[in-house]
This record gives C-alpha cells, sequence and structure tokens, in this order.
C-alpha cells in the first residue's frame, strides 16, 4: 500500500522590484518586436515610387486643354490614354473641366 501525499501549489509573488523588471521586460520585448518587424519589411514609400508613373505639375493656362497638354508631353503615346491618365492622378471625374489656374499632375515620357 502506498500513501500519496497530496500535493501542495506554491504561489510565486513577485516583489516591487521584480514587477518593474518584468514590466519593462515586456516593454522592451515588444519594442524590439516592433521594431524588427518595421525593420525588416518593405517601405510602402519605396515600392509605391517603383510603380509610380513620373509626373510634372502644371498650372493650367488660358486655352490649354488635357489634349494638348497629353501630345506635348508624351508625343509617342495615344493621347486618349494620357488623357485617362491625367483623369486618374488628379482624380477628376470623366468629363470634368479644368480651369484656368488649376495645378495638374501630368505623366512625362521617361
Amino acid at each position: 500500500m502506498s500513501t500519496t501525499s497530496p500535493t501542495t501549489r506554491t504561489r510565486v509573488v513577485l516583489t516591487r522590484r521584480g514587477k518593474r523588471l518584468l514590466r519593462v521586460a515586456l516593454v522592451l520585448a515588444a519594442f524590439v518586436a516592433i521594431f524588427g518587424f518595421v525593420a525588416l519589411s518593405p517601405s510602402v514609400g519605396a515600392m509605391s515610387n517603383d510603380f509610380a508613373p513620373k509626373t510634372t505639375i502644371v498650372v493650367i493656362q488660358q486655352g490649354q486643354t488635357l489634349w494638348n497638354l497629353a501630345t506635348s508631353t508624351q508625343p509617342e503615346r495615344d493621347p486618349r490614354d494620357v488623357v485617362s491618365d491625367i483623369y486618374a492622378l488628379n482624380n477628376l471625374e470623366s468629363g470634368s473641366q479644368i480651369y484656368v489656374g488649376q495645378v495638374l499632375h501630368i505623366p512625362v515620357s521617361n
């Protein structure tokens, strides 16, 4: 016959200094994790520059049209495609009018 003694659980009690040390360790671990994630992940700005078209800024003058801008900035492309790019770059709705003094981003040839 074997007798087993009841298991007693001991509770860990941290001192004030121990609690402070634990907090510092947790904050440091979180900082290292966040810094590591940011440092190792590709930059959003770097990614967007790889795919963003090269542009120039134009202030619309009297008599200028998007068609004229398209043919003068990218004569090798179809002006319809360039005008479409201008609409997209400037968040313009199709068919919206431009006005004198308006500042637009215009795509340019590479």
